[in-house]
Parts: structure tokens; sequence; C-alpha cells
């Protein structure tokens, strides 16, 4: 009966001890995914029309800085990811303590896909990158 009782009690330890270190490990992360309807590359960035919680479109202008590395940069560098995956395209937004961070784009590889847009005179555009608030609407 001895061994029985040290045996659960060990597991039971186990458990208690597994869950307060999963607990603990807390992110200061907060991330959420969206659909993209349509992404334009941009010699500055990525314009992306991503759909919202009541399937409304909005965009967003996403400028290349962001997915640049940087000397002595603390900050998420965000990441582009191409493929042929049925979920592509979507986006992964991250924010830090409440404050944008970065963002992950899974495009498709495919350029003559349908989500992949063409702007016509690109020189129109570069006022909306240099000026990006990087906020997003759900």
């Amino acid at each position: 009966m001895k061994i029985i009782n040290k045996r659960a009690l060990s597991i039971l330890l186990l458990l208690l001890t597994t869950i307060m270190l999963t607990s603990a490990t807390k992110s200061p992360y907060y991330a959420k995914s969206v659909v993209i309807t349509k992404v334009f590359p941009h010699s500055k960035g990525y314009k992306v029309y991503y759909l919202t919680n009541d399937l409304n479109t909005k965009e967003a202008y996403l400028p290349s800085y962001l997915f640049e590395e940087q000397k002595d940069d603390t900050r998420e560098r965000s990441k582009l990811f191409q493929g042929y995956d049925k979920a592509f395209p979507y986006m992964t937004i991250f924010w830090k303590d409440g404050e944008f961070s970065h963002v992950k784009l899974y495009l498709k590889s495919d350029y003559g896909d349908p989500t992949w847009g063409v702007f016509t005179n690109q020189s129109d555009q570069d006022e909306f990158f240099e000026n990006a608030d990087l906020k997003f609407d759900f």
C-alpha cells in the first residue's frame, strides 16, 4: 500500500510541477491571424488587403524595413514565407505589451495566383509606405 501511495504522490507532484512551469512561461506577445485577399508587392514593401472579423476588407501597408535585419535592433523582424499550402495567403500580426511588434506573411509562391496584384503606377503608393501607421482594424 505504501508503494502505491508513494507512486501516486510522485505522479501528482510531477503533474503539479508541470502545470506550474507551464503557467509561469506566458508569452509577452499577442498574435492574430487574418486571411489575405490580395497582396501587392512594391519596392517599398507590401500592400495587403485582408478580411476583418465581419468579412469586410481592410488594407495595410507593410514597409520593407520591417523585413530587414538591422544591427543593434532589439525588435523582432517580420518574415515572409512563400509556399503552396491551401491555407495561404494569410498573415499573423504580433503585438508585444500592447504595441505592434512584427508580422509574418504567408503568401503563395506562384506570382500568377489571383491573390497577387500588380500596381499600375508604383509611385502613387510611395507616400503610403512612408507614412504607414501599422494599425490594423478587425
